[in-house]
């Protein structure tokens, strides 16, 4: 059975202040996963809380397949596809849930007064619902990950749902739609693998008269002979995968200064087992 590496699987959530962003249709999105957020004058683009079914995005290819004189297929032809999203806002109270369910224009607040609570007025008609950009930005620990929407519009509401034993939900399937470049949605995931240099001293005692010793990163080992050149070491070393690049400092049988740039903190230690008559230590 195949390895699995942790690190590539995803559980992605929102921060608490909400993952969903709205935004005027043709507003400039960012291009990675750390620039800040666009600002608007006047417009708060958060949409509050997304129930704990996250969200669901879908693509469907249309295909149609073609067959030769005997029936069997010889290829697929790709007649459409189409992106939506699915999720549903746990905020029925939030002016900007009740504009995406009932449209913008069709929904008013009036602000609080001395003597009346904030009035949000709605009206549901036939009108087409408005196109918006968005932004969804979710996180897995230190990793990161944005999807920006050009343009996107709310093509099914579901049911709003009044009772004692559940509170009141809207759910909402968008339709997205490309962009002048032809692209309905963009992605940007950033690990948490930032290069990183550590600099680390390896002492052999005894000395050691014959064998080899084992210079691990993380969990792949680059074997030195005991009288080792810092240049073997250094070539040794610089061939693991998991290391970008490595400078040794040293004369033959150390102590050797070893300087390694890896994708985020490697442990790093040795193992002198076949050494013979010394030992070896790292720190």
């Amino acid at each position: 059975m195949a390895h699995t590496n942790v690190r590539n699987t995803g559980v992605w959530v929102p921060k608490a202040t909400g993952g969903i962003y709205r935004y005027p249709l043709g507003t400039i999105l960012p291009t990675d996963p750390w620039t800040p957020r666009p600002v608007i004058p006047n417009w708060d683009p958060r949409l509050g809380g997304v129930s704990d079914e996250g969200v669901t995005s879908t693509t469907k290819r249309d295909t149609e397949k073609k067959k030769d004189w005997n029936g069997d297929k010889v290829r697929s032809v790709q007649t459409g596809k189409d992106d939506t999203l699915k999720l549903t806002f746990i905020e029925p109270k939030n002016p900007r849930v009740m504009e995406e369910y009932f449209g913008k224009a069709n929904v008013t607040v009036t602000e609080a007064t001395a003597q009346h609570g904030t009035l949000i007025a709605a009206v549901s008609n036939s009108d087409i619902l408005p196109h918006f950009a968005y932004i969804i930005d979710t996180f897995d620990g230190a990793d990161r990950k944005r999807r920006c929407l050009p343009d996107a519009q709310v093509s099914e509401t579901g049911d709003e749902v009044w009772q004692s034993k559940d509170w009141t939900v809207h759910q909402l399937t968008y339709d997205l739609f490309p962009d002048l470049a032809g692209n309905t949605f963009y992605d940007y995931t950033e690990r948490d693998d930032k290069l990183v240099e550590s600099t680390y001293t390896v002492t052999l005692s005894g000395p050691p008269t014959n064998g080899t010793f084992d210079f691990k990163v993380a969990d792949l080992a680059a074997e030195i002979a005991y009288n080792s050149t810092q240049t073997a070491f250094q070539s040794a070393v610089a061939a693991l995968v998991n290391v970008k690049s490595a400078t040794v400092t040293g004369t033959a049988g150390g102590p050797y200064t070893v300087k390694i740039t890896t994708a985020g903190v490697a442990p790093v230690s040795v193992d002198g087992t076949d050494l013979v008559g010394g030992s070896v230590a790292v720190a």
